[in-house]
């Protein structure tokens, strides 16, 4: 059972891959648009109207539905219990939005907000009317489908907002491009997954799954919170040109970051989920998925750093140079991101989101601490904050894990040596290369260059220091490519 639990995650691994690289060049195609048709200010309004959203868009998204994909048995009363449920809590936040809509408009000191806010809190809404279909797609490891459906919905989204800002649609454009796409995403996981709600509402079942889903729901919308606070925060206090900057660094690093981040998430909170009564198997795909994850978030991130100046003048042009201090420390980031990638999906799997629910309140109230600390300094500061709190959390994060797992710190961190070496041996290969390509070439085709150098010394390096992993990882692509 777990050799053929694995063979089907590995081919949900390549859908939902192939899903979040569709989705991020559709959304780095729009977004590289425009950043050229809108101005800094454009993207700072919208980034304070759209944190509050998408803070509470996690609440609809998780909860209730990952209470469906955690559950060992359900049956159709929990299914439309979910829906009914998860339908109601994202009326309630959407009208509590735009009420509230003029508060936060003065808050942040632009009025422009208001009205935005009650065009993007219809998401909210939207959102909930397919996330149990996604959910019990999820169960099902049918991630071909939820790729389908997501990859329709960007790219609609993504024609809607160019055509608006070509149009002169302004901060419109982005609004437009988020609501477009969430229509047609979940008017297609309605197609794919042909399930209709029925007035049934089972207490029972509501009870069975609330104690989980509050807990992922209460986790979800505090960690949304932590990360949507540095753009509410900042626009407050840096004002919206300086979030505008900030906010081209941060949404290059968190595209980035979904390409393989949400990805790897999903497929493992459904399989570990499948493996939380099974002790021995569980510890084996956790080592197994985290060593996958190391090998490519590791050298992304200090290969990101590297290359931030080139790929910020090449891709959105020079207007938006000053973004790239700040790129350069977000993108450091990735490197304990990827280390504990499967660390909350683990958590989850194993019943324990009220362990996520008490680490994310801690880095809540320590993110709101920094930025305010850090208000007087320059907004470079603020993302080197953001990176050193991530690596202070690997601790905590590794003596969890002992304890869930039942092994030891050695164990948990033998992923990371070998892609390690391997990153630092990359980074300093690249930044020979760029060193000696300094003023010689442009900055497209100096990031190209730096790319390709990057890629094949880290493989080299790989070889090198270990050709058990490299081997693994080449039958892992192999595996994933068969099983799709």
């Amino acid at each position: 059972m777990a050799e053929s639990l694995k063979h089907r995650s590995l081919g949900s691994v390549f859908w939902a891959l192939s899903e979040s690289t569709g989705a991020a060049v559709i959304s780095l195609i729009a977004f590289l648009g425009m950043a050229r048709l809108l101005e800094p200010v454009d993207f700072g309004i919208v980034a304070m109207a759209g944190a509050v959203v998408l803070m509470l868009n996690l609440v609809i998204g998780h909860g209730f539905p990952d209470a469906l994909v955690q559950a060992r048995e359900i049956g159709p009363d929990h299914v439309h219990t979910a829906f009914w449920s998860t339908l109601a809590i994202a009326l309630l936040l959407a009208a509590a939005t735009a009420s509230g809509a003029g508060t936060i408009a003065r808050i942040t000191g632009e009025p422009a907000v208001t009205d935005i806010l009650h065009w993007l809190a219809l998401i909210l809404p939207l959102n909930a009317m397919g996330s149990v279909q996604t959910a019990m797609l999820r169960r099902d490891l049918r991630f071909r489908d939820v790729a389908g459906a997501t990859l329709v919905g960007r790219t609609a989204g993504a024609v809607v907002g160019l055509t608006m800002a070509a149009l002169g649609g302004g901060a419109w454009s982005l609004v437009g491009q988020q609501l477009a796409a969430a229509v047609t995403t979940n008017a297609a996981l309605a197609l794919v997954y042909r399930w209709m709600p029925r007035l049934r509402f089972s207490t029972s079942c509501f009870r069975s799954m609330a104690g989980f889903g509050l807990h992922v729901s209460a986790g979800q919308l505090i960690s949304g919170i932590a990360e949507q606070a540095v753009n509410l925060m900042l626009g407050i206090l840096y004002g919206p040109v300086v979030l505008g900057y900030f906010n081209i660094a941060w949404r290059t690093m968190q595209l980035l970051r979904s390409l393989i981040a949400s990805a790897l998430y999903q497929v493992g909170f459904s399989m570990f989920s499948r493996l939380q009564d099974n002790s021995e198997a569980l510890r084996s795909s956790f080592l197994q998925a985290t060593q996958l994850s190391c090998l490519v978030g590791l050298p992304l991130g200090i290969g990101l750093a590297l290359v931030a100046p080139h790929l910020i003048v090449a891709f959105y042009g020079a207007k938006w140079a000053a973004s790239v201090p700040i790129l350069a420390w977000l993108a450091l980031h990735f490197i304990p991101v990827f280390f504990a990638m499967f660390f909350t999906a683990c958590y989850r799997a194993k019943g324990r989101a009220d362990w996520v629910l008490y680490l994310m309140a801690v880095d809540l109230v320590l993110t709101i601490a920094g930025i305010l600390a850090l208000r007087h300094e320059p907004v470079v500061w603020v993302a080197a904050f953001w990176v050193c709190k991530a690596f202070a959390w690997m601790p905590v994060h590794v003596l969890l894990l002992r304890r869930l797992l039942g092994v030891g710190a050695a164990w948990l961190l033998q992923p990371v040596y070998v892609p390690a070496a391997a990153s630092l041996i990359m980074g300093a290969a690249v930044f020979g290369a760029d060193r000696w390509l300094s003023g010689k070439v442009g900055a497209l085709a100096a990031l190209s260059l730096d790319v390709a150098v990057g890629m094949l010394v880290y493989w080299i390096a790989i070889r090198i220091l270990s050709p058990t992993l490299q081997r693994f990882a080449l039958s892992t692509i192999k595996t994933m490519a068969a099983a799709r």
